[in-house]
């Protein structure tokens, strides 16, 4: 029983590190993500205003084509405005441009597009390597998971025989006559026992022992 018990604390005692190691991972995981996540919305957000800078340049060469076309007829209606159908024909001209000027007339924009570009690249290039750490860490912490639940059946297995020893040697001790123990063995205090025979209980149902308290019940079952 006493290999067993070094059996179950070493197995137990690794299942713990390695879920720690496992948890600590899953923070630093968890952490980069919401870090990707506030990247990708600035990523999202300076690709819109890319987007709409972009819109607003095509807009400006219609508005530039259209404001060259209305300087044209302006210079015709000063030359050919004597003549009241030729001004009358130039002028609804005049207004329906004008209306369209009006549709498409681009906002004033400080937007450097250089240096938009330039921003969303590194930002494209921090996600990206984010994202390489993350799935380093999951793997990481996929690893340590698998291994606490290795090290936890071992040490449910070495439970399991602990357990199964205390309990037999309980029984033997129960059936035995007293002539068969002539050669008594040193007693063991009563109220230790009892208390060992509590832990054993509370073993079985899995809960977790400090290795005194499974060197008391290893010597509970001896005596």
């Amino acid at each position: 029983m006493e290999k067993s018990i070094r059996d179950f604390k070493e197995s137990f005692d690794g299942a713990l590190k390695e879920k720690k190691a496992r948890d600590e991972l899953n923070d630093a995981v968890k952490k980069l993500k919401e870090e990707r996540a506030l990247l990708i919305a600035t990523f999202d957000s300076k690709k819109k205003e890319l987007n709409d800078f972009t819109l607003q340049m095509k807009k400006f060469s219609t508005y530039e084509v259209l404001k060259k076309k209305l300087n044209a007829l302006e210079y015709k209606l000063h030359f050919e405005g004597e003549n009241p159908a030729r001004e009358k024909e130039i002028s609804k001209s005049m207004s329906e441009i004008e209306e369209k000027i009006k549709e498409i007339m681009p906002e004033k924009s400080v937007v450097n597009i250089e240096e938009l570009r330039n921003e969303l690249k590194n930002l494209n290039s921090k996600i990206k390597a984010i994202s390489r750490e993350l799935e380093g860490k999951a793997g990481e912490s996929e690893k340590h998971h698998k291994k606490m639940i290795e090290l936890y059946n071992k040490s449910d297995e070495f439970r399991k025989k602990i357990s199964e020893s205390a309990s037999k040697v309980q029984t033997t001790k129960r059936v035995e006559k007293p002539h068969e123990n002539k050669e008594k063995k040193p007693k063991i205090n009563v109220e230790l026992k009892r208390k060992a025979e509590g832990l054993l209980e509370e073993f079985k149902k899995g809960k977790k022992l400090s290795f005194e308290e499974l060197q008391l019940i290893q010597e509970a079952a001896s005596t």
